[in-house]
């Protein structure tokens, strides 16, 4: 996959040619559960099972699964005088329950420095909860084949015409989403 990029116009649609991507990876599969909880809920009725069902964009996934040597994109700033911002993609060299051990593949001068991403909580603001959704977990996303924003191919995986609506997300949902353009 390197080199090459797959559309997809949904994020569920994103979630799962990676899961099948990262099936087809050798190793052991480790599945990481956020820790979550449900703010300014007045009401008592958003208990943890209710808020594991959310997925808002924004917030890293409930069920998050990785392995060692997958490559995974950080979708949050956390340290960037070492490159640990937003888009930087690392290849994961050890899981555990709260910590992850990687080595950035971004190029520039931190490639190739091991880093150590650990678990933070972030909260939503999406305005289609009835509550401020508050999520621990480890802030990356499985990002294939380690895309990067120029490819050589371009392989759309559209179940339906998307087209029309004049956008469509990339499997790596931490880049810039794309616009087609309409003539």
């Amino acid at each position: 996959m390197k080199g090459r990029t797959v559309l997809a116009p949904k994020r569920e649609h994103v979630n799962e040619i990676n899961k099948r991507m990262l099936e087809r990876m050798p190793g052991a599969l480790h599945e990481s559960l956020s820790i979550d909880s449900a703010v300014d809920d007045a009401s008592g009725v958003w208990n943890t099972e209710l808020c594991n069902q959310h997925d808002p964009a924004g917030l890293q996934q409930h069920r998050l699964l990785l392995k060692v040597g997958a490559v995974v994109i950080l979708i949050r700033n956390m340290r960037p005088e070492l490159c640990m911002c937003n888009g930087t993609r690392l290849i994961i060299e050890r899981i555990t329950p709260r910590l992850l051990t990687a080595i950035i593949i971004t190029e520039g001068k931190h490639s190739g420095r091991r880093v150590f991403i650990p678990m933070i909580t972030l909260q939503s603001h999406e305005a289609q909860l009835p509550y401020t959704l508050r999520r621990t977990q480890f802030p990356v996303r499985h990002c294939p084949g380690g895309l990067n924003s120029l490819t050589s191919s371009l392989r759309p995986a559209l179940p339906y015409h998307v087209l029309s609506r004049g956008r469509v997300r990339r499997v790596c949902p931490g880049h810039a989403r794309l616009r087609a353009h309409h003539q």
